[in-house]
């Protein structure tokens, strides 16, 4: 072999070998979130659910890629350009032989600026008779847009027709987005985002989770980001979880939610929520509390299904022209065509009633030297962001702060522009108020 042949050899191998070495991803200063507040789906017993509800011990976590979370999401969309997220099942022990749906916990998704909603995902079942993902058995094919009304909750989705299963019984449910793009370059606003949900590191005893790379490679989760130092394999298992019946009908839920939530406009509050499937649905009762226990019907919708059935979207929307001042309280009572019903998740909104309303009580010292703290109005314990910007509107910094339990904010304003700022306080509701800061 030729000196310049094997000198070629050599650097080819070195370069496969930092490759495959750059690869390796970390969770070395990733950020953790827990998330609270789902919609836990009940089922029915026309259902084999597998690994639902989620065991007792474990919880619900976004992870966010490297410090300050800027390199995506661990199970999502990311810097590393992954094109796949799931979790592996054998059900060799189940007598089930089709997987009818599967519940899936999404984090945020959006667009590049808000575009990009054409793009698909797709939720697949990958064959797993040899312990890795194989061949496509079938799956549930959308878009960036439509999905995008599932976020920051857990949902069911339905493969139609349903999907038998192999032999062996062993699969993999699988997210799918190879679209989808993390610009590593440019500013947040120019990334493809879609999250999903998982454990905490450690909380599982056997993961499950497999990804799939740009390269279009799999790779076993607690392996693939073991990248530290020291290299310690990171346990964590996404929520996603397959509904599988003996038989291609079965396993049927009366109605399937998507999103619901609410919305101040003027002097009501506008509820939307939707459907992705229905069976024998009559109507949807609108129910209203002021104190999250006590619930009063406030008026009925009817269902848009033919004949009370459908699988696909469907919206609807209600408005409440009589809220209480404070917080309401909202659910949907979904009743079938014999009377039985089921409930929604519950959605809070803050109400202000009358021209005079606000939402910051008082703030201080104005003018402000290096602290700054908001006296946020009765009631209101949470804010959605505040957003500092200069008279010409240009945006200073956004954070979301944490209200104190007397109802104040305390924040720095040491970078605050001399002389005249404001200060934009919004409510998850989507209200805002202006505050004037004047900075010595």
């Amino acid at each position: 072999m030729s000196t310049f042949l094997r000198l070629s050899t050599v650097l080819f191998l070195t370069f496969l070998l930092l490759n495959t070495q750059a690869q390796k991803r970390s969770v070395e200063g990733a950020i953790v979130e827990e998330i609270k507040g789902f919609n836990f789906i009940g089922l029915n017993e026309g259902c084999d659910s597998i690994g639902w509800p989620i065991p007792s011990g474990q919880t619900v976590r976004l992870y966010r890629v490297g410090a300050g979370g800027v390199g995506g999401y661990t199970m999502g969309t990311n810097q590393y350009g992954d094109i796949a997220k799931g979790n592996y099942y054998d059900l060799s022990a189940s007598t089930a032989n089709f997987v009818n749906r599967f519940i899936v916990g999404f984090g945020p998704i959006n667009g590049a600026n808000g575009a990009n909603g054409t793009k698909p995902v797709t939720m697949e079942v990958l064959d797993g008779t040899s312990g890795t993902p194989g061949s496509s058995l079938g799956n549930f094919s959308s878009t960036l847009d439509a999905i995008k009304v599932l976020r920051d909750n857990f949902s069911v989705l339905t493969f139609s027709p349903a999907i038998p299963l192999p032999a062996s019984k062993k699969i993999f449910l699988v997210v799918r987005f190879p679209d989808l793009t993390w610009n590593t370059t440019a500013d947040a606003a120019s990334k493809d985002t879609l999250a999903l949900y998982s454990t905490l590191d450690g909380e599982v005893a056997q993961p499950i989770s497999w990804e799939q790379w740009g390269d279009n490679s799999w790779h076993f989760i607690p392996e693939a980001w073991a990248g530290g130092d020291p290299v310690v394999p990171f346990n964590v298992n996404t929520h996603i979880y397959p509904l599988v019946s003996t038989t291609a009908g079965g396993c049927t839920l009366p109605v399937t939610f998507g999103n619901f939530e609410g919305k101040t406009q003027g002097g009501a509050i506008d509820l939307v929520w939707n459907t992705w499937t229905e069976t024998n649905n009559d109507r949807f009762e609108v129910e209203r509390s002021d104190d999250a226990f006590k619930f009063i019907s406030i008026g009925t919708v009817a269902s848009k299904a033919a004949n009370g059935l459908c699988e696909g979207f469907k919206g609807y929307g209600f408005k409440d022209l009589q809220p209480v001042n404070g917080f309401n309280y909202y659910r949907i009572r979904q009743v079938d065509r014999d009377g039985t019903s089921s409930f929604s998740k519950t959605v809070r909104v803050a109400f202000k009633s009358g021209p005079g309303a606000q939402i910051v009580q008082s703030f201080y010292p104005n003018p402000t030297k290096d602290r700054l703290v908001i006296q946020m109005a009765p009631g209101i314990r949470s804010v959605q962001s505040l957003r500092f910007s200069d008279p010409s509107g240009k945006v200073m910094s956004t954070l979301t702060p944490p209200v104190a339990a007397d109802g104040t904010i305390n924040v720095s304003s040491i970078n605050l522009r001399a002389g005249l700022n404001f200060a934009t306080i919004t409510l998850q509701d989507g209200q805002q108020q202006n505050l004037k800061v004047i900075k010595q």
